[in-house]
């Protein structure tokens, strides 16, 4: 690992509006935690050398994400490249989760399924795309029958868009997956196990 670090000053930890501090801070920030209750940042720091490092084209932030879900691919792809992360639980920022969503739901779950699809695509190494790849499946499956049903059709605009985009990511992938230097086995420990129908039908 880097003696550098990825400062992140703020946790906001749980769908529920709720800031809370983890039980073991200092080892919180190592994981990424792929679920419900994700990881969400607010106010990072990042060091200047960081930014250059997993930059890819001149953006550090996914263009392609255009919101929600850009701050976890730039998590993963910091812990990739060995950069490690330091969370300050005395910093309080308030963060009101999901406001955007509630006014404007269709576009919200447009790109949160897309760049759900798009985080999966670029940053899991092969061994573990295959390893996943039915639960990942399922989890699609299942998802895109739910919002059909509730008439919801942007969860279908959505797929048809990361088709669109699969090119593309396959060449951010290639590039981050090239240059990536911590080993499978390391990374399997920021992946939290969960029950496969907890991983099937959550949101």
């Amino acid at each position: 690992m880097k003696d550098s670090i990825l400062l992140l000053r703020t946790v906001i930890f749980s769908c529920r509006f709720l800031s809370t501090r983890p039980a073991n801070s200092e080892n919180f920030c190592s994981s990424l935690k792929y679920s419900s209750n994700s990881l969400f940042t607010s106010k990072p720091f990042f060091r200047k050398k960081l930014i250059e490092d997993i930059s890819f084209n001149n953006e550090f932030y996914d263009e392609d994400f255009f919101i929600y879900s850009e701050d976890l691919d730039v998590a993963f792809r910091s812990r990739l490249k060995g950069w490690k992360c330091l969370y300050i639980p005395t910093a309080i920022i308030y963060h009101k989760h999901n406001a955007t969503a509630k006014k404007v739901p269709d576009l919200a779950l447009y790109h949160y399924t897309k760049n759900k699809i798009f985080i999966i695509i670029k940053n899991y190494p092969l061994a573990l795309l295959i390893k996943y790849s039915l639960v990942i499946l399922l989890r699609q499956l299942i998802s895109l029958i739910y919002y059909i049903l509730k008439l919801r059709f942007s969860a279908v605009k959505s797929r048809i868009v990361v088709i669109y985009y699969l090119p593309k990511m396959l060449r951010k992938r290639w590039k981050i997956q090239r240059t990536k230097r911590v080993s499978n086995k390391e990374l399997k420990k920021w992946l939290l196990p969960r029950p496969l129908l907890s991983s099937l039908f959550s949101n």
